[in-house]
């Protein structure tokens, strides 16, 4: 664990754990986190913490930082001629192939074809791409499931 981790962990020990470890994950995504330091934020062994925080909100803490790391290379693929390493590695990629994998995945288009399509679009409108509406506002967004105490 990270010395900050641990000033972060009690400025916010009113969250519940896993909210924490999540909060934790999207703060840090673009630096390369593990599931173990995750875990340890949430103050339970790395597959006790996977399971329950799957169980809560729906997807395994790997998807959830994955999803959060895509989010934000969407923007910058969309905002710029950034290339997709620079914007994989921006947004804590270490492997260009497993960013354009999940990507892909994700977005149903590569990395280097949703830029095109975006840039395209900003040429013929005269407008920004702004690809991205929040999941708050998309009808996607659900609350946490409340888990039983153990």
């Amino acid at each position: 664990m990270r010395p900050d981790d641990r000033r972060w962990i009690k400025r916010n020990f009113a969250l519940r754990p896993y909210e924490a470890a999540r909060q934790w994950l999207a703060l840090n995504s673009d630096q390369p986190v593990t599931i173990r330091e995750a875990a340890q934020i949430a103050g339970y062994s790395p597959s006790h913490f996977t399971r329950a925080f799957t169980e809560s909100y729906g997807e395994s803490p790997r998807d959830y930082l994955a999803r959060l790391r895509i989010e934000k290379a969407v923007r910058l693929l969309a905002g710029s001629k950034i290339s997709v390493q620079e914007a994989a590695t921006e947004v804590g990629f270490g492997s260009l192939p497993t960013f354009c994998n999940r990507f892909k995945a994700l977005t149903g288009q590569t990395p280097a074809e949703f830029q095109r399509a975006a840039l395209a679009h900003s040429r013929e409108t005269g407008q920004p791409a702004n690809p991205v509406i929040p999941t708050c506002l998309s009808g996607s967004f659900s609350p946490p499931k409340i888990s039983k105490p153990e």
